[in-house]
């Protein structure tokens, strides 16, 4: 079996497998649904409960949102993953499957787009991974889709404005917040540090502007005065 092969069939194994494992666990969770079970159950077994469904459901969501990404650049290639699936377009696919909202899914490929790893482009240029600390923080369970959204959209905001290394500092920063507790880090903890680490690295980089604009202008004082003073021959 050739290498491209064997790793082929590796990953449908995987696969495979892991639609087994979720098989039984949706039907472990109907089952407690359909029961008193969370009625009566104990206070620390219901906490210890939803604590794994949260790790579940964070684990779910950077699923869906990687898989959003990766069937919109097959969707867009030769292979026409919508087409070939009977579907008009990667959106309908994602909705035929999951039976979630176009919005939905429309946010899932918005945050895809944001998480992006590094890649070649067809004129050669690399480019670099958009939040790659996030990401990992994402495809770990460590943060879900509203996670993800409150670090991400502050940052959006200025990533045009400020220095790239600057912001790649803040991603790492807001990464390392989601694993310190040892418990899901709250969407508000991490939209508040982002907006505090964006709006201070916003202001630093405003000022950048400010001073290059300020020289800018006392160049363009200087040049305009040269410049008179030998059309006049003094």
């Amino acid at each position: 079996m050739s290498a491209v092969r064997r790793k082929i069939w590796v990953m449908n194994t995987t696969m495979e497998r892991t639609r087994e494992t979720m098989a039984h666990a949706v039907a472990d969770l109907r089952s407690i649904l359909d029961s008193d079970t969370l009625d009566i159950a104990e206070r620390d077994d219901m906490l210890g409960f939803l604590t794994g469904v949260g790790d579940l459901y964070r684990q779910v969501e950077a699923t869906l949102v990687v898989s959003t990404g990766v069937i919109e650049k097959r969707s867009a290639t030769a292979e026409r993953f919508d087409v070939s699936s009977d579907c008009r377009s990667a959106n309908e696919v994602l909705q035929r499957t999951t039976g979630a909202a176009p919005t939905t899914v429309k946010r899932w490929s918005r945050l895809a787009a944001v998480i992006k790893p590094e890649r070649t482009l067809a004129s050669g240029e690399v480019r670099p991974a958009e939040f790659p600390a996030l990401r990992d923080a994402l495809t770990s369970g460590a943060i879900g889709v509203d996670g993800l959204e409150a670090a991400t959209r502050p940052l959006r905001e200025i990533r045009d404005r400020v220095d790239s290394a600057e912001l790649a500092d803040i991603d790492e920063i807001l990464a390392a917040i989601t694993t310190t507790t040892g418990a899901p880090v709250m969407c508000d903890t991490l939209r508040d540090a982002a907006l505090r680490l964006g709006a201070e690295l916003d202001l630093t980089g405003a000022e950048l502007e400010e001073e290059r604009a300020m020289r800018a202008g006392r160049f363009g004082s200087v040049s305009s005065a040269t410049g008179s003073s030998r059309s006049t021959g003094t």
